[in-house]
């Protein structure tokens, strides 16, 4: 029995090792020649492919190689996925990490008075710090 081979699966690891968001994670991380001779290995298979088209009616081991193939491409394309995934919540972490600097670093410029408030029972203990807070609930500051 003929294997099915596995073109799209080839195309769309080149393709995805190619992209501009592939060449800036493997400068991040420093794989850049591991990522381009990956890039390079699976053009190469691609271009025999059809050879191995027409050999596998008549040989078992052609047959083998393929059906061997088709799973590498398969986990190198899971990992692929799992690449870019890691990739944009990084980015989004760093982007969140910013955007709270930025946050703190603008309370200076916004002259905020720091003020300690009692909030909620009249049992509880809690003290909560608020930048809002009504003059009558200000407890123990009466000379500020």
């Amino acid at each position: 029995m003929a294997e099915q081979i596995p073109y799209g699966v080839v195309s769309s690891v080149i393709n995805r090792l190619g992209s501009l968001a592939f060449r800036e994670i493997s400068l991040i991380y420093g794989v850049k020649s591991g990522m381009d001779k990956l890039k390079d290995t699976v053009e190469a298979i691609k271009a025999v492919l059809l050879d191995a088209e027409q050999k596998q009616h008549h040989d078992i081991l052609v047959q083998l190689w393929i059906r061997k193939l088709k799973e590498v491409l398969h986990r190198a394309d899971d990992l692929l996925d799992d690449i870019h995934t890691e990739n944009l919540l990084r980015k989004r972490d760093d982007e969140e990490k910013a955007r709270g600097k930025v946050l703190a670093e603008d309370m200076p410029k916004l002259n905020f008075d720091w003020r300690v408030v009692v909030m909620g029972h009249k049992e509880s203990n809690k003290r909560e710090t608020s930048f809002f807070v009504h003059k009558e609930d200000i407890i123990g500051r009466e000379e500020n």
